[in-house]
């Protein structure tokens, strides 16, 4: 399991730029999912399972998992990246961005995963740490002491 380098933010502002790569994967998801409707021939009561199928085409929605334990958050994410340097993870004390690409061995389009989760209380920005090993990307997120915009005077 090889430790990664994780982008730290002061605040959720710092955040934007990935939140809004991810706001733009989604309208290309949307704009699939209707292309796939389209292509059925317009047959309603299955935009479930276009949209599913645009999601996994586009977004590559990695399964994860959140756990609490001893105090921390626990986030375990099946991802797509052969190595660690396919991977960039972004958090602030409410959120953590996960970006993953990785190329594959016949030469075809990479494969892109992204994901975005709110953390279900702040936690220290600077005690997050993350490893990757066989294909499972673990972070460890401890609770914060103190209330997100608390300062001392």
């Amino acid at each position: 399991m090889k430790t990664l380098n994780i982008t730290r933010a002061d605040n959720s502002l710092a955040l934007v730029p990935a939140i809004e790569e991810f706001r733009q994967l989604m309208e290309q998801v949307a704009s699939r999912a209707y292309q796939l409707f389209e292509e059925r021939g317009r047959e309603h009561g299955k935009d479930m399972d276009d949209w599913l199928a645009a999601e996994k085409q586009i977004l590559g929605m990695p399964a994860a998992e959140l756990k609490e334990s001893h105090g921390a958050y626990l986030i375990t994410v099946l991802c797509p990246a052969s190595n660690q340097s396919g991977i960039s993870l972004i958090t602030s004390a409410t959120d953590l961005v996960l970006k993953a690409e990785t190329s594959r061995a016949n030469g075809g389009p990479s494969v892109k995963a992204m994901r975005s989760m709110q953390y279900p209380s702040p936690v220290d920005v600077a005690g997050v740490r993350a490893s990757f090993g066989k294909g499972v990307l673990r972070v460890t997120a401890p609770k914060s002491s103190s209330p997100v915009g608390a300062h001392d005077d």
